[in-house]
């Protein structure tokens, strides 16, 4: 009986360590089929940020998760088999799926040098979307639709680094090499896509150290934007605030009532009617709800206000920035009247553009709202 059980236990001991060592294979396996794809990778996370241009910051998050699902879906669920198939039938179709792939990744990247150096884009026809929803699916699916050839490439080559691997070793250590480049891709992406906000986010914080590179993230990102509509607004870098403003300043922060709609129907030239009024009252229907509003025209950095870095960093992405910059400032605004003369001319994106001043106070989208909305629609146009 004793002779029996240490038997058993040997032979226990026998089947742990094939295991382990089956499980060093896979693992050495999977990190050398990782490595070979790194290529591919590189290109898949420099594609994928470009999924969410154009939609709302609020959804780029989701939208990233969604594709970042699609890619594994399409790793695990289509390719894995396929390559499964491909290695115990036909392993000699390796190498030509894999120059069949590099060649149509070649044609991508020489069809981009083509559209930067001025070449119409291939996707210039494509239908606008009828609503956000429509664009986001269109986006996700296109991005999916995408990243199969690229996961397939990605596959491939971890399949070549696996033919002297079992069956059921290449598929543990594929489906290894799929999970974690799909994480570690989509992670990267996330990072870039919401790299603004995180350097906004530091820059915000009390540490000096954080604060400059929150302010250098924040500056190194205008590729976000393809184009700027100013309308009634200014980058202060210090100084002296007008009058005007010191004015509102003081009452925004002294004064006994605070009615938003009031305020709001004083700084339009036309006479909001009640139930507009009543509309931007809506949404501070007591005191405590005004504390941001009554705060926000302190904010603005004049004086030694510790924001005042920030601005002057601001001004040196300005100061380069080529892209359309459009100025749309209103007549009737006594703070910001004549404002844009400080950008045309010293903002190179500022030449040749159509700047436009609105008949309107300072909320001059109550004003002139078409022609604010053309001023809009004529930037979108052109970036």
């Amino acid at each position: 009986m004793a002779a029996g059980l240490v038997a058993l236990l040997d032979d226990i001991a026998a089947l742990a360590k094939l295991a382990a060592a089956s499980l060093d294979d896979v693992a050495g396996a999977a990190g050398r089929a990782s490595a070979k794809a790194a290529g591919v990778v590189i290109d898949d996370t420099a594609v994928t940020p470009r999924y969410v241009v154009g939609l709302s910051p609020a959804r780029e998050l989701p939208i990233i998760g969604k594709i970042a699902l699609g890619s594994l879906r399409n790793k695990l669920v289509f390719l894995l088999p396929a390559a499964l198939i491909l290695s115990a039938f036909a392993p000699w179709a390796i190498t030509p799926i894999l120059m069949a792939g590099g060649a149509f990744l070649c044609f991508e990247g020489a069809e981009k040098i083509v559209e930067a150096l001025g070449g119409a884009k291939h996707d210039d026809a494509a239908v606008a979307a009828a609503d956000a929803k429509q664009l986001e699916d269109r986006q996700v699916a296109g991005a999916i639709r995408t990243d199969l050839i690229l996961s397939a490439e990605i596959m491939a080559i971890a399949l070549s680094t696996l033919a002297d691997q079992s069956i059921v070793n290449q598929a543990i250590a594929l489906a290894v090499v799929a999970v974690a480049i799909t994480a570690g891709v989509y992670g990267v992406v996330a990072v870039i896509v919401k790299m603004d906000d995180i350097g906004l986010a530091l820059a915000r914080r009390p540490g000096a150290m954080a604060q400059r590179i929150g302010r250098g993230l924040v500056a190194a990102m205008p590729e976000r934007f393809a184009g700027i509509v100013l309308a009634n607004g200014g980058l202060p870098e210090g100084g002296a605030a007008p009058r005007a403003f010191r004015i509102w300043r003081a009452f925004s922060r002294y004064s006994p009532v605070f009615p938003i709609g009031r305020i709001i129907n004083a700084g339009t030239k036309r006479r909001l009617s009640d139930a507009e009024i009543a509309a931007y009252d809506a949404p501070f229907p007591r005191r405590a709800y005004k504390a941001g509003a009554r705060i926000f025209p302190s904010l603005v950095p004049f004086g030694n206000d510790p924001a005042v870095p920030d601005q002057i960093e601001a001004w040196k992405v300005l100061d380069r920035w080529e892209k359309p910059f459009l100025c749309c400032f209103s007549d009737g605004d006594p703070v910001t009247r004549g404002g844009a003369t400080r950008f045309i001319g010293r903002v190179p994106g500022t030449a040749g553009q159509a700047h436009t001043t609105l008949h309107g106070g300072h909320f001059v989208q109550e004003d002139d709202p078409q022609g604010f909305a053309r001023c809009v629609v004529a930037v979108a146009r052109e970036s």
